[in-house]
């Protein structure tokens, strides 16, 4: 099917901005996980990834706001902030490699109202021809240009996979055609992950299922693969909170500090003033404890350290910072990282 001209030229210049790109877009309903999946990719790269040894760093271009803001308060266990009606932020992490090519991916991951998914996943009356354009109009180009797609799969809504339109079967349904209207590659098995979120949330006689059997029970999504990609890579993700001192969580109360002889500030000059910072930061109070209780605890040992007994008057404190555990699967986002990074050539 022919584009009309102005049409045309609107697609030839998305095509060019995103022309040696390497753009993972992650694509899910309103709810399923994807504000916590982006967060969690970008506490894997800060806690689990070694770059050393990868060879692949990271760095948030846009969006870390929203990252920190939703890893805080997983921490603290509450709830998310919904995303402002008719707002639309997105997040962008890059990833440079130093082995190999291509050298830079861009992760876009947008926040998508419930107007835009139900654009994306073809849940309307509008031909493909006017679904694209109205995806150019709301500035959703990536969605037809990505070189690889994340689908969000929400674990907690399982019964009504299959009863519910499909939604995420017609999304990549959807993808495909128009990427086959606008003569962009067509999407192929390497290009699509599919990731189980919430699963902690499955019902007890499910909690076993691998994420590979959660695919094949999503019989429309698995079916629609299959026609359009022949296969995907599915993962499986929780996230949890435990206590401090997890085994495979990272390890606690993180202080920065420095002796300086010519500060005459007391040790409890130095608690209020962690503390304010604390609070002004948006520290729980559970979290304002454990520094507290972290800098006497430092301030004891490093007092005896310097032989200066009880006497902390030289403790000044130039950051202080907790790491509360996260426990999550974060070997699934590990395998997420490398899935991503994986055979990449740009768009063509």
């Amino acid at each position: 099917m022919a584009l009309d001209a102005n049409l045309q030229s609107r697609v030839d210049a998305a095509r060019l901005e995103f022309e040696g790109r390497n753009v993972v877009a992650f694509i899910g309903g309103v709810g399923s996980g994807k504000t916590v999946a982006t967060a969690l990719l970008k506490y894997t790269l800060t806690e689990y990834w070694n770059p050393k040894k990868t060879g692949v760093y990271s760095i948030v271009l846009r969006g870390g706001d929203v990252l920190n803001e939703s890893l805080r308060a997983l921490k603290n266990k509450e709830p998310l902030a919904p995303t402002s009606e008719g707002a639309t932020p997105d997040t962008v992490i890059k990833l440079k490699s130093s082995k190999g090519l291509p050298a830079t991916y861009e992760l876009v991951i947008r926040d998508m109202s419930g107007e835009n998914w139900d654009l994306v996943s073809g849940n309307t009356d509008a031909t493909h021809p006017e679904i694209l354009a109205r995806m150019l109009e709301k500035d959703l180009p990536h969605f037809i240009f990505a070189t690889k797609y994340v689908l969000v799969v929400d674990c907690s809504k399982k019964g009504s996979w299959d009863v519910d339109g499909g939604s995420a079967a017609s999304a990549i349904a959807n993808i495909a055609e128009i990427r086959q209207l606008v003569g962009v590659k067509e999407v192929t098995g390497d290009m699509i992950a599919v990731l189980f979120t919430k699963a902690d949330l499955l019902p007890p006689k499910e909690k076993d299922l691998t994420a590979k059997d959660l695919l094949g029970q999503y019989k429309e999504l698995s079916n629609n693969i299959a026609a359009y990609a022949k296969k995907a890579t599915p993962l499986k993700s929780y996230v949890d909170l435990r206590k401090r001192g997890s085994r495979k969580a990272p390890k606690g109360v993180g202080l920065s500090i420095k002796w300086d002889a010519q500060n005459s500030a007391t040790l409890a000059d130095v608690i209020v003033s962690a503390e304010i910072e604390a609070r002004a930061a948006g520290r729980s109070e559970q979290e304002i404890a454990q520094i507290k209780a972290g800098l006497l605890s430092v301030a004891s040992r490093k007092g005896s350290d310097k032989n200066i007994g009880q006497d902390v008057t030289a403790l000044r404190v130039t950051n202080t910072r907790i790491r509360t555990p996260l426990v999550y699967s974060h070997g699934e986002y590990t395998d997420l990282i490398s899935w991503m990074i994986r055979n990449g050539n740009g768009l063509s």
